[in-house]
């Protein structure tokens, strides 16, 4: 078992145009997914308390995760089974550089927004949450509500057992300034997600993939599960931990590929690197590549043409990132 410490990008070995059918376009630009407007929920910073922080090592941001009372009262108590009403707002900044402080790294600008609604009856396909996103402007993204939510609700099985929830809560600084009291706080016990991978043939592979992993590699480490079922944009950035972790593991290149062939993202160890990669001053990790696509027009097949919005026929993102673990 293995804790992830970082995951940052060293540089871009090669960047080709993101892959986005005309339907999927159509869905972006809107002020409103799933009956929600991020208007509705404008105050929810003032509002509501801050419950949660979080330091995202795939993307580089900080997430500031906010509870209307409902939510907060079992978030901190401990509960997982959350009533119809409770709201959980998330605030995404990327995060750039302190000239003056050079050791840290500042919040810059506001990324994205992401709510959740709990609601069991309207959103019973998705484990009762209701989940909307929206970019900086409050505009969703590309992508199908429904599908969107679905690939949502696909990740968020991962804390099944927090009642859908990443979030664990910190202690609110008024116990320590009113009453002086310890916390009274529970924090649901996980296990650690433990994602299960099998042995694929590279052969068994579509062309195209098999054209972007290095000529000596003969099997892949493919994940299995409800994740292949649903992918979004952000489910191929989130996964990169945990396939370099099972690729270092076993050797192997590691591959999320959705269950259509219209998603992927793939992780191996970069070759040729016996130095390493330092992350953070003095921690130290290994060099991995990323390649990844976004969407395609249609299922990989060995006759088809992809061709992107600007007549390139490449298929993928190509990243290099330091990757750090601890036993």
């Amino acid at each position: 078992m293995f804790r992830i410490l970082a995951l940052a990008l060293l540089g871009s070995l090669a960047v080709t145009p993101v892959f986005a059918d005309t339907d999927d376009q159509r869905w972006a630009g809107n002020i409103e997914m799933n009956g929600f407007k991020l208007d509705t929920f404008e105050d929810f910073a003032s509002k509501w308390n801050l419950v949660t922080v979080r330091y995202r090592v795939d993307s580089g941001e900080f997430r500031f995760t906010y509870a209307n009372p409902l939510a907060e009262k079992h978030l901190r108590a401990g509960k997982t089974d959350y009533p119809d009403g409770a709201v959980f707002a998330k605030v995404s900044y990327v995060l750039s550089n302190d000239p003056i402080f050079t050791s840290s790294m500042t919040p810059e600008k506001v990324q994205r927004y992401q709510l959740m609604v709990k609601n069991k009856k309207k959103f019973g396909a998705t484990d009762g949450w209701g989940y909307a996103l929206f970019n900086a402007n409050g505009k969703t993204y590309p992508g199908e509500p429904q599908a969107v939510s679905m690939a949502c609700a696909a990740c968020h099985k991962i804390a099944a057992e927090r009642g859908g929830v990443f979030s664990s809560p910190i202690e609110p600084l008024r116990h320590y300034f009113n009453d002086k009291k310890p916390s009274a706080e529970k924090r649901v016990q996980s296990r650690a997600y433990a994602p299960k991978f099998e042995a694929m043939k590279v052969e068994q592979l579509p062309k195209d993939l098999r054209d972007l992993l290095p000529k000596d590699m003969k099997t892949v480490r493919s994940l299995q599960g409800d994740l292949r079922k649903n992918i979004f944009q952000g489910t191929l950035d989130e996964v990169r931990p945990f396939l370099a972790a099972e690729s270092l593991r076993s050797g192997a290149p590691a591959i999320l590929l959705s269950q259509e062939g219209l998603r992927f993202s793939i992780v191996y160890q970069a070759q040729g690197t016996t130095g390493g990669c330092s992350f953070g001053g003095d921690r130290k990790g290994l060099s991995m590549i990323s390649i990844l696509t976004l969407q395609k027009a249609s299922p990989f097949s060995e006759d088809t043409a992809y061709i992107s919005t600007d007549g390139d026929s490449s298929l993928s993102k190509k990243q290099e990132f330091c990757f750090v673990q601890e036993p």
